[in-house]
């Protein structure tokens, strides 16, 4: 009786431990999801705002790291895809400080009427489609069975 007990007891923490490390798994994923959003709508607001203004430069600063904080989180192997999954949300961090960087030289190139700018305003177009590749690769990782 005491052996079937402790048992049940050990069954028990074993089933809480894995439930919280998925839960904080599930927590982490909505965290990085909302912290893209939170950024993606930061560049498109400062993407579109007149060229010398810089007031919204603060603003997709913040959201830039708060994505990256974001991105560094550590997944449990209790998530499917856990690897891949890290590994595009730190690709989505990276190519998204690419991103602001190469915006803000585009913003401030516009402003000063640089030749630069058209090459500039490549640059940030393909790093804008990468980023949102490779968030759509992590849409589908939500979504595979």
């Amino acid at each position: 009786m005491r052996i079937l007990l402790l048992l049940l007891a050990l069954a028990l923490l074993a089933g809480g431990f894995i439930y919280r490390m998925g839960h904080g798994d599930s927590r982490a994923i909505a965290a990085f999801l909302t912290s893209y959003q939170t950024y993606d709508e930061a560049v498109a607001a400062l993407e579109n705002a007149p060229a010398p203004d810089v007031s919204l430069e603060p603003a997709a600063d913040g959201a830039l790291s708060e994505l990256r904080s974001r991105a560094s989180a550590r997944i449990s192997s209790l998530t499917r895809n856990d690897g891949v999954y890290m590994s595009l949300t730190a690709e989505i961090a990276t190519l998204a400080g690419r991103e602001l960087s190469v915006l803000k030289a585009w913003r401030r190139a516009v402003a000063s009427k640089d030749d630069e700018a058209s090459r500039l305003a490549k640059g940030f177009a393909e790093l804008k489609r990468d980023r949102k590749a490779a968030f759509a690769r992590v849409q589908a990782l939500e979504g595979a069975p």
